[in-house]
């Protein structure tokens, strides 16, 4: 009698441990497929969140490109009305005095001095044309000419030569044909080196 209870709890030890690893095989089932679910939540809010990002990107890019192709497209216009400008008025019996298309038109070309008392800020009330400049010496030229040269071996189009002479013709067509008093000066001052030997600083 006692060998059989003995039998008995034996088997009731196996079956309750075969109960609980049953029990614990579920659990962990249940765990990796709550922990497979969270993976998938957070995936997918990942990929909400990447989707969203990108597409405030493309927002963005394409706005920056629509931006720049505007000024580039505004920056064109100014410059095709600059080219056409004659930067003059008045005149008499040629026609279209408003813009100068008279005889005997005068410049609406002003000049401003800049502080440093050389460079000059040419304006035309007309499309808005500004030109600064100063007087070069051929050897301030010649650098201009060969920064240019170096700039366009590299692909960069620079025209700092062109744009040295187009000052200088308008300038003295300002100077020729402008208004009496076209030029505007303020204070200027003097720039010095450190033994005090006044100089011209460069814009190159």
């Amino acid at each position: 009698m006692a060998e059989k209870e003995k039998h008995k709890s034996l088997d009731e030890t196996e079956r309750e441990i075969a109960e609980v690893e049953l029990q614990t095989k579920h659990d962990q089932a249940e765990i990796a497929r709550v922990d497979l679910q969270t993976k998938k939540l957070g995936l997918a809010e990942a990929k909400a969140r990447n989707a969203n990002f990108q597409q405030a990107e493309d927002s963005r890019h394409k706005g920056n490109r629509q931006r720049q192709a505007e000024i580039a497209q505004t920056r064109s216009n100014v410059q095709a009305r600059q080219k056409q400008c004659r930067h003059k008025a008045g005149g008499q019996a040629g026609g279209d005095e408003l813009r100068g298309g008279g005889k005997f038109a005068h410049s609406v070309l002003t000049r401003a001095i800049m502080p440093d008392g050389h460079t000059e800020l040419l304006q035309c009330s007309h499309c808005d044309l500004m030109l600064y400049g100063r007087e070069l010496t051929p050897a301030e030229i010649a650098k201009l000419a060969a920064l240019d040269a170096a700039d366009e071996a590299s692909g960069i189009p620079f025209r700092r030569v062109a744009d040295h002479e187009e000052w200088t013709r308008l300038r003295q067509v300002a100077i020729e044909d402008g208004i009496p008093n076209n030029v505007l000066r303020g204070p200027t001052f003097i720039f010095q080196d450190a033994n005090g030997v006044n100089f011209i600083p460069e814009r190159v």
